[in-house]
């Protein structure tokens, strides 16, 4: 592995995704199809190689994004034939490029429509797909079965080259089993179906409510549900509410740093801006490779949250924008050892990105997603060709 100039580097185990990726289709069975989403730069991993293990792979026809820069990301790459889903809602400059780029996005208000339709017109497009977004609850965006839902309907018909191949809502609280608000979301998202077939689209080939809480436990969704549509649950992290994993997905991604100084404190003494910490007995301190400019979140390691030197599991003491101080009073290790930030260390302990989420009381998708462009990617298990 060459780390280059990199204080940091993140693992992505691909061999663990693509066994994720078996579990879920199992789950699932025959009779649903699966739509894999890679938002959020693949929830911290990476658009692009996510998105090419799934691919080439895993045999996956359709992606979610959450923004038209993610998936301008998969087309430049020469993905053409995969459809991708836009989730989210475009700012109005953005949506011509949904149309350059063959994207369909979530229709949900008239004023969208009306956009995407023009912005096909101008670029010469007799036929732009999209979905419907349909609004049950978590009151994001989404047209209200009823009458809201009727005017968008007549606004499409109207424009006469939006084709409508899909219609999708989002569960607001399906990680706690048997939530009766899914119950009650899934029941207005079949009026909305219902409705969106009786005015003409019939045929539609993507019908989808389940999320990753959903997927695991909501069968009911496969009444009329043509897919199932997750990020967090194929990525390793079933982030059901009592931390219950049914499905035994692992979590493939790991952060790790390097000690680059060891010394030693005492009473009298303090560690960091303001005076941060100032121990009440003698304390070996390692200073670590990274800080909060390269996306760790600060609140874990001021408030003395949970880390891995080596294999052994201690404290942070601070940090600022470059580096981190840890803990290693009574631990053997020593300059150029590896630190670990979440996921498993290199001799096999894992400090889960759930317990972060008990720790800092933020969803574990927040420190995942935080490493940035300072941090390395390294993908275990790549393909060659």
């Amino acid at each position: 592995m060459d780390l280059k100039y990199y204080n940091s580097y993140a693992e992505v185990d691909l061999d663990v995704l693509r066994d994720n990726f078996a579990k879920v289709k199992a789950h699932i069975g025959p009779s649903q199809g699966f739509i894999p989403v890679v938002k959020g730069n693949a929830y911290g991993m990476g658009t692009l190689p996510i998105a090419r293990m799934l691919i080439e792979d895993c045999g996956v026809t359709v992606l979610g994004n959450a923004q038209i820069f993610e998936a301008a990301q998969i087309r430049e790459a020469g993905y053409e034939d995969v459809d991708i889903l836009i989730m989210g809602a475009a700012p109005f400059h953005a949506i011509p490029y949904a149309v350059k780029y063959r994207l369909q996005l979530p229709l949900f208000n008239k004023e969208c429509a009306l956009a995407l339709s023009k912005a096909a017109r101008d670029q010469g497009v007799s036929r732009i797909e999209a979905q419907i977004k349909v609004e049950t609850g978590l009151n994001r965006i989404g047209a209200r079965p009823g009458q809201q839902l009727a005017e968008l309907l007549d606004c499409i018909r109207e424009c006469g080259n939006i084709e409508i191949v899909g219609c999708f809502t989002h569960f607001a609280h399906s990680t706690e089993y048997n939530n009766p608000f899914t119950e009650e979301q899934y029941q207005l998202f079949v009026q909305g179906v219902e409705q969106i077939k009786a005015a003409g689209w019939s045929n539609m080939r993507y019908i989808h409510c389940a999320n990753t809480g959903a997927t695991v436990w909501f069968e009911k969704a496969k009444e009329i549900c043509t897919h199932v549509r997750n990020g967090s649950l194929y990525l390793g992290y079933s982030s059901m509410d009592d931390y219950s994993n049914p499905l035994n997905v692992k979590e493939p991604f790991s952060w790790r740093a390097f000690i680059t100084n060891i010394h030693e404190i005492g009473p009298g003494e303090s560690l960091g801006y303001n005076r941060y910490f100032k121990p009440d007995k003698p304390t070996t301190v390692a200073t670590v490779s990274i800080g909060y400019g390269d996306g760790f979140y600060r609140p874990l390691a001021m408030n003395f949250g949970p880390v891995l030197v080596n294999d052994t599991r201690t404290r942070y003491l601070g940090i600022c924008m470059d580096q981190t101080f840890v803990d290693v009073t009574g631990i053997d290790c020593k300059l150029g050892d590896e630190v670990t930030i979440f996921g498993y260390s290199k001799g096999g302990e894992l400090l889960s990105a759930f317990e972060l989420e008990r720790f800092t009381g933020q969803s574990f998708v927040y420190p995942i997603c935080s490493p940035n462009q300072r941090v390395l990617r390294v993908y275990k298990g790549e393909k060659t060709k």
